[in-house]
């Protein structure tokens, strides 16, 4: 039996989510993905879509399909379509998570793939952990 796929709030307008993401102290997460991917769909169901569900918010969850031809406004205010901003942030492939500051900046290492499975959850929790830590420690300048 098929399973219909979660889902995400699709990126639509980075710029307004930096600007939440300065306003809460809170990271910026992307999960790269692909229509039918089943690790991307294991990452979302699993991890992703509860994060997403948690008041406060520990995070700005949106995800950004690797073909897709829906346009956005990026971080510099640029409309492009998710397509293009996954060729400037060098995505080959999904699953990758991101974790952003509010000036579209990386924080820490990306999540490649579905890793270990048994230990995503503690992947995900510690770069979440180490990306709020850095906005939060003032070293992420947040105007």
């Amino acid at each position: 039996m098929a399973f219909a796929e979660s889902t995400l709030t699709k990126a639509t307008d980075l710029q307004a989510d930096a600007s939440a993401s300065r306003k809460a102290s809170i990271p910026i997460l992307i999960l790269y993905s692909l229509p039918g991917c089943p690790h991307c769909e294991a990452i979302r169901r699993s991890h992703l879509t509860p994060l997403s569900a948690e008041m406060p918010p520990k995070a700005i969850i949106r995800q950004i399909d690797l073909q897709s031809m829906v346009k956005l406004r990026g971080f510099d205010g640029k409309v492009v379509h998710h397509e293009d901003l996954v060729r400037t942030q060098s995505i080959k492939f999904a699953p990758v998570v991101v974790f952003y500051d509010a000036d579209g900046k990386r924080l820490g290492e990306p999540l490649v793939g579905s890793m270990l499975p048994d230990f995503y959850g503690a992947y995900l929790a510690d770069g979440l952990a180490a990306a709020t830590g850095t906005i939060r420690s003032g070293k992420v300048r947040m105007p």
